[in-house]
C-alpha cells in the first residue's frame, strides 16, 4: 500500500476504530467454535487498547517518525491477550505491517517490518495459535510479494491457502486468494486464472473496501480479456476513490480506442469527470495517476491523428508532473508521449531533445530500481538471517533440552543398572551365604550319621544281642519274672534299634532323592506286609526322576507313609493293600488302599496316630485325605506340593 494513501487513511481516525470493534466482535461471535474469548481475559478493555494502539499510530502519522509503528504494535504483542483474541491481534499487527509497506525502501521501516514480522511469529508460537501461525505466513508472504520476489510469496501464499481452508476460516481465505490472484495478473500476466481467484475472493469478502480492491482488478482483468460487459459491470462496484481511480483511466481508454462511441470529446468528458471525482484534493499519489491518463489518452489520440488533443493531455500531464516529487514512473510516461508526439509532427529537433530528457528519465529510473533492488537484497538478507539465527537458536535450544534429556536419561539408566548390580549381588550373597550352611548343614547330618550308627547304634545292637542270649540261658530256669523282662527288653531294644535306624537313614544327606525314600518306602511296606500275608502291590514310578528334598519334607513323608502301613497291618483285617506314589506338574500324590473291614471316621478322630499324621501334613503345607467304608476297606492320600 502506498504510503500517502495510508496517510490519508490514517487520519480518520474513527473510521480505523470503528472498523477493528467491528470487526473484532463479528469474529468472536461468528467463530466462536474456533476463536472462543479466554475467560481469564473478560476485564481486558479492549477499546482502551484499540485508542492506545490508534494514538501510536497518530503521533507516526503527525511526526513522521517511523518508531511509534512498532510502540503501536507492541500494545498487542501479549500471549494471553493473544489467546483470547486472536482475530483483533491478527488485525493490528496487519494494519502495522501494512503501514510499512509504502516506506519499504526507507531503512528504519524495512527493519521494523522484519522485527514485527519475527515478533508476530513468535506470538503465534508462545500462543500456540493455529490461526496466528498462518496469518504470520500469510503476512510474510505479502512482504515478500511486495518486495517483488514471487518466487518466495508464491509458494508461500498456496501454503496458508490451505491451511485457511483447514481452518475454515473465510476471512483468510478471501484474502490471500485475492493475493493470488493479483500475482496472476500483475506478475505473470495469467488473465483466465486470475479472474478464476479474484472472483472467488469477491464471493467471500465481507468487507466493502475489500469488494471495491477485487472489483477494480477484476475491471482490469475484464479489460486485457476484452470483455466489456463484465468490466462494466465490476466497475460499478469500485467504490473508493484509489481503486476508482486507478482502474477508470484504463476503461475510457478502452472505450476511447476499442469501442464506435469512443470519440475526441469524450476524452475532455472523461478527464473533467475524473478532476471532479478527485474534489480538488491531488496528492501525489492522485497526480500520478491523472499524469499516467494523460500519457495514455495521448498515444490514443495520436492513432487517430487528433493532434490538438494530444498536445494539450501533455501539457496538462506536464503541469502535474512538475508539482510531483514522487512522479519518476509516470513522468517517463508523459517525456515518452511528448517525445513520440513531436516524432509523428515530424519536428525532429524537438524530438532528439525529448527524447535524451526521456533516456535521462529512463537512466534515473533505472537507477533508482537498481537501488531499490540492492534495498531489497539488503532486507531479505536481513530477514534471511534473522530468521537463520532464529532457527539456530531454537536448533540450540532443541539440541540442549535434548542433551539434557540424554543426560537425564544416562543418569536413571546407571541408577536402574546399578540397582539391578546392587540387587544381584546381595541376591549372590544370599544364596553363597545359603549354600555355605547348606553344606555346613550336610556335613554336620553325615557326621551325625555316622556318630549314632556307630555309637549308639552298635550299643543298642549289643544290648539286644546281649538280652537274647540271656533269653536262651533261662529257658531252662523256672524264673519266669526274669524272663519277662529279658523278653520285654529284647523287644523294646529292637524297637529303638528300628527307630534309630529311620533318624539315622533321615539324617544322612545322601539319602535326600525321592528315590531313596521311594526305595525305603518298598523295602519296610514289602517286610510289614509279607509278615501279616498281605497280598499287595506298588505303582510307583518306573523312570528316574531326579528330585532331591529337603530332610523335613523326607521324614514327614516317610513317618506318615509308615504310619498308615503299620496302621493297615494291624486293623484293616485286610488281604489285599495298594500302594500309590504319582506326580503331576505340581503336586505329589501318595495313596495307600486296602480292602479291609474299615472303620467309622467319626470314631478315630481321638487316635493320637491319625491326628500326627495330619499334623506332619500340615508341616509339608500337604492335604491329608482319609475315606472309609465298613466291609469294603479304608483309602489314605497325602497331596503335597511337587518340590522339585
Amino acid at each position: 500500500m502506498n504510503a500517502e494513501r495510508f496517510t490519508s487513511l490514517l487520519k480518520r481516525k474513527n473510521f480505523i476504530i470503528g472498523y477493528i470493534i467491528l470487526h473484532s466482535l463479528s469474529a468472536c461471535t461468528k467463530n466462536q467454535t474456533i476463536y472462543p474469548k479466554a475467560d481469564a481475559l473478560s476485564h481486558i478493555d479492549t477499546t482502551a487498547l484499540i485508542k492506545k494502539f490508534d494514538k501510536y499510530f497518530y503521533y507516526a502519522d503527525s511526526t513522521n517518525q517511523l518508531s511509534y509503528i512498532d510502540s503501536a504494535a507492541s500494545v498487542f504483542n501479549n500471549v494471553d491477550i493473544a489467546i483470547g483474541y486472536p482475530r483483533l491481534v491478527g488485525y493490528m499487527y496487519n494494519v502495522a505491517l501494512q503501514s510499512q509497506q509504502g516506506h519499504l525502501y526507507h531503512n528504519d521501516s524495512s527493519k521494523i517490518i522484519t522485527r514485527l514480522l519475527e515478533q508476530f511469529k513468535q506470538l503465534a508460537i508462545e500462543a500456540d495459535n493455529e490461526s496466528l501461525k498462518t496469518w504470520a505466513l500469510y503476512f510474510e508472504a505479502r512482504f515478500f510479494n511486495n518486495c517483488k520476489q514471487n518466487e518466495i510469496a508464491f509458494p508461500k501464499f498456496l501454503t496458508t491457502y490451505q491451511s485457511f481452508k483447514a481452518q475454515k476460516d473465510i476471512d483468510g481465505i478471501s484474502v490471500v486468494t485475492k493475493r493470488i490472484g493479483l500475482v496472476y495478473l500483475n506478475d505473470y500476466k495469467d488473465y483466465n486464472k486470475a479472474k478464476y481467484f479474484l472472483t472467488s475472493a469477491l464471493l467471500l469478502a465481507k468487507d466493502s473496501s475489500e469488494v471495491s480492491i477485487i472489483s477494480s482488478n477484476l475491471t482490469k482483468v475484464y479489460l486485457q480479456l476484452n470483455n466489456l460487459d463484465s468490466a462494466t459491470l465490476h466497475l460499478k462496484n469500485v467504490n473508493q476513490q484509489n481503486h476508482f481511480l486507478e482502474t477508470q483511466p484504463l476503461y475510457q481508454v478502452y472505450l476511447y480506442q476499442n469501442t464506435s462511441f469512443g470519440n475526441a470529446d469524450s476524452v475532455d468528458a472523461a478527464i473533467n469527470n475524473l478532476l471532479y471525482f478527485l474534489n480538488g484534493k491531488m496528492t501525489d499519489y492522485t497526480k500520478a495517476i491523472l499524469i499516467s491518463v494523460y500519457a495514455k489518452f495521448c498515444f490514443a489520440l495520436l492513432k487517430n491523428n487528433q493532434l490538438d488533443l494530444a498536445l494539450k493531455c501533455i501539457k496538462k500531464g506536464l503541469q502535474l508532473n512538475a508539482t510531483c516529487n514522487t512522479c519518476l514512473t509516470e513522468q517517463i510516461e508523459i517525456y515518452h508521449a511528448r517525445y513520440f508526439y513531436h516524432q509523428y509532427i515530424k519536428d525532429f529537433t524537438n524530438a532528439f531533445s525529448y527524447l535524451q530528457e526521456y533516456n535521462r528519465s529512463v537512466d534515473l529510473l533505472n537507477f533508482e530500481r537498481t537501488k531499490a533492488s540492492v534495498e531489497e537484497a539488503r532486507i531479505k538478507y536481513e530477514f534471511e538471517r534473522q530468521q537463520n539465527e532464529l532457527a539456530l537458536k531454537q536448533e540450540k535450544e532443541r539440541l540442549a533440552i535434548q542433551q539434557n534429556l540424554q543426560k537425564q536419561k544416562i543418569i536413571r539408566n546407571s541408577f536402574i543398572a546399578g540397582s539391578i548390580l546392587l540387587m544381584l549381588l546381595i541376591i549372590v550373597l544370599i544364596n553363597r551365604n545359603k549354600l555355605k550352611r547348606t553344606i555346613e548343614m550336610e556335613k554336620m547330618r553325615s557326621r551325625l550319621s555316622r556318630d549314632l550308627h556307630d555309637d549308639i547304634g552298635s550299643s543298642l545292637s549289643s544290648i539286644n544281642i546281649l538280652s537274647r542270649t540271656a533269653q536262651t540261658n533261662l529257658l531252662n530256669s523256672g524264673d519266669e519274672k526274669t524272663k519277662a523282662s529279658l523278653e520285654k527288653i529284647n523287644e523294646r531294644s529292637q524297637r529303638l534299634l528300628d527307630n534309630m535306624s529311620d533318624i539315622i537313614w533321615n539324617i544322612n544327606p545322601g539319602n535326600d532323592t525321592i528315590e531313596e525314600v521311594m526305595s525305603r518306602m518298598r523295602e519296610y511296606a514289602t517286610t510289614m506286609l509279607e509278615a501279616k500275608n498281605i497280598d499287595y502291590d506298588f505303582n510307583f514310578p518306573k523312570e528316574k526322576i531326579d528330585c532331591r528334598l529337603s530332610m523335613e519334607v523326607k521324614n514327614n513323608i516317610y513317618l506318615i507313609f509308615k504310619e498308615a502301613v503299620n496302621n493297615l497291618c494291624k486293623y484293616s483285617g485286610c488281604t489285599h493293600a495298594s500302594l500309590s506314589l504319582t506326580f503331576d506338574e505340581k503336586h505329589i500324590h501318595l495313596k495307600i488302599g486296602d480292602n479291609g473291614k474299615g472303620f467309622i471316621e467319626d470314631e478315630l478322630k481321638h487316635r493320637g496316630g491319625l491326628r500326627n499324621m495330619q499334623h506332619r501334613a500340615e508341616e509339608i503345607k500337604g492335604l491329608l485325605k482319609l475315606k472309609s467304608i465298613i466291609g469294603k476297606g479304608t483309602e489314605m492320600e497325602l497331596i503335597m506340593p511337587r518340590y522339585c
